[in-house]
C-alpha cells in the first residue's frame, strides 16, 4: 500500500522536526525527536506548518510536504502521527496524506502558525484523505 502524491513548489527550507509517536524516515531522519517547540507562530518571515494524522487504526501510510518542498514518505507511521515544519520563502500549498486499509476513519489536519486551515476525515474498506492548505 502506498499513497501517491505530486505537486510543484518553491521555496527554502528551514527545519522539519517530528513528533516521538512518529515512526520511519522523516525529514530530520529516522525516528527523530520533537524539538519541543510549540505550535505558535514561526520567526518573522517564516511559517510554522503543522501535519497531523489520527484515526482509529495503528498505523497508515503517510506522505507529505518537508521544509525543502520535497515530498516525504513515512509507510506504516504509527497513530497519531505529528510532523512540524518550519519554511521561509515561497510554499503556496501545505499537503499531507494519510491511506490505512483496515477501514477504520482517517484524520489528516493541518495548522499553520497556530491556525488550523483543514481538516478531513475519511472512512472507507481502504480509507485515504488528503489535507491541503494555502499558507497565508
Amino acid at each position: 500500500m502506498s499513497a501517491v502524491l505530486g505537486l510543484a513548489a518553491c521555496g527554502t527550507g528551514a527545519q522539519s522536526t517530528a513528533d516521538p509517536r512518529q515512526s520511519g524516515a522523516s525529514a530530520t531522519g529516522p525516528q527523530s525527536k520533537d524539538s519541543g517547540k510549540s505550535d505558535a507562530p514561526a520567526a518573522k518571515g517564516g511559517h510554522l506548518i503543522v501535519y497531523e494524522v489520527t484515526g482509529k487504526v495503528g498505523t497508515a501510510d503517510i506522505t507529505y510536504v518537508d521544509a525543502g518542498n520535497k515530498v516525504k514518505d513515512v509507510p506504516g507511521a504509527a497513530l497519531p502521527w505529528r510532523m512540524s515544519v518550519t519554511v521561509s520563502g515561497f510554499l503556496p500549498l501545505a499537503i499531507v496524506t494519510a491511506l490505512a486499509d483496515d477501514g477504520a476513519t482517517v484524520t489528516c489536519r493541518i495548522t499553520v502558525d497556530g491556525k488550523q486551515v483543514v481538516q478531513k476525515s475519511s472512512t472507507d474498506n481502504v480509507s485515504l484523505v488528503e489535507c491541503d492548505g494555502d499558507i497565508p
